[in-house]
């Protein structure tokens, strides 16, 4: 059976160093006692007076012998030992050091990577714009000029929804890479926090007008309950937002035929004004190995109603970085409940 732990050289080289130490204070301590137990015996047969400093004169005389004698019998062992433990400090402290230096190329090396992305993000920021505005602005003509209901007379394509299918993937994609430059600049240090003062139901109305067509795609029940003083917040307005949109409709695209509570109050605790976000859906939940893997970027779930999802763990960060916390219960087949606490003042 292999041992649990390997012995170095530098292990090899303190032990017989302790054990050298132990022998030298035990011989040495009874050379000392047995000169000193002679000396006692032949004064007291001589009936002689021993003087006591003369006796400790003997005995220090004793001792440098002694010593002398041990350090040319172990003298070589010792120094051996000694070496041993200054090549073993020498080695850790190289191991030391290359982890430090291991340790800064990643950073910096994860900091090239998300500066690259980052801008790589903005570059395609610009032509996904355009496409999304024209395919918008092309839509709209389309529907003023009757261009649609022409083409269904005359058996051609579907013109305005091939239109709106541009659309709902620039969009999608647009999001995609805004989730990436969030990322980045988590990842960069460069995110940064504007507080401002804002009314909360005026977000809230926001995020679901935003919300409500992907509801009634999928069929869902949207139920809203809030406090009717839910008053005014101070705070990163567009952080929470984002939270906000990102929770709901990721949980709306797990439900499908179901009901979607969002559910929000205010409380105090302590002097501190809380305002809590509770979203609780009746879809398909999650496995307790999904709900630790749920907050990693670039994790794919087997559920059929999931993608990749960056936006739960940007919108942990998020939350985080305004001071607040979140935490998810679910239980597999029974649905699932985002619950985000933030203070209504930073």
């Amino acid at each position: 059976m292999m041992p649990l732990f390997k012995q170095n050289a530098s292990s090899k080289q303190i032990r017989p160093l302790a054990n050298i130490t132990q022998k030298m204070t035990l011989a040495y301590g009874a050379v000392v006692l047995i000169l000193t137990f002679s000396l006692l015996v032949v004064g007291s047969l001589y009936h002689a007076v021993i003087d006591i400093s003369l006796l400790m004169v003997f005995l220090a005389l004793i001792s440098l012998i002694v010593v002398f004698f041990m350090s040319l019998y172990f003298g070589q062992t010792i120094q051996k030992a000694i070496d041993g433990l200054i090549t073993d400090i020498n080695e850790r402290q190289q191991t030391e050091e290359a982890l430090k230096q291991a340790k800064q190329a990643a950073e910096e090396a994860n900091l090239a990577k998300s500066q690259f992305l980052l801008s790589s993000c903005h570059e395609l920021r610009t032509p996904f714009c355009a496409i999304i505005g024209y395919s918008e602005m092309l839509c709209m003509d389309a529907e003023e000029k009757g261009l649609d209901n022409f083409a269904k007379e005359k058996g051609l394509a579907d013109f305005v929804g091939d239109l709106n299918r541009i659309h709902s993937a620039g969009k999608h994609l647009l999001g995609l890479i805004n989730d990436y430059t969030d990322l980045c600049k988590l990842e960069s240090g460069e995110m940064n926090i504007c507080n401002e003062t804002f009314e909360l139901s005026h977000v809230l109305d926001e995020v679901i007008e935003i919300t409500q067509p992907l509801v009634e795609r999928k069929s869902n029940t949207l139920q809203v309950e809030m406090d009717e003083t839910l008053g005014e917040m101070y705070t990163d307005m567009h952080k929470v937002r984002h939270i906000l949109l990102h929770l709901l409709s990721y949980r709306v695209r797990m439900t499908a035929q179901g009901i979607i509570v969002f559910k929000v109050t205010r409380t105090q605790e302590k002097d501190i004004d809380w305002v809590t976000f509770q979203i609780r859906d009746t879809g398909i939940g999650l496995s307790q190995e999904e709900i630790g893997k749920i907050f990693l970027p670039f994790i794919f779930s087997i559920n059929p109603y999931e993608r990749m999802e960056l936006g739960l763990m940007i919108a942990r960060e998020f939350t985080e970085m305004i001071g607040g916390n979140m935490t998810i219960e679910s239980e597999l087949g029974q649905g699932t409940m985002f619950t985000v606490r933030l203070p209504a003042q930073v």
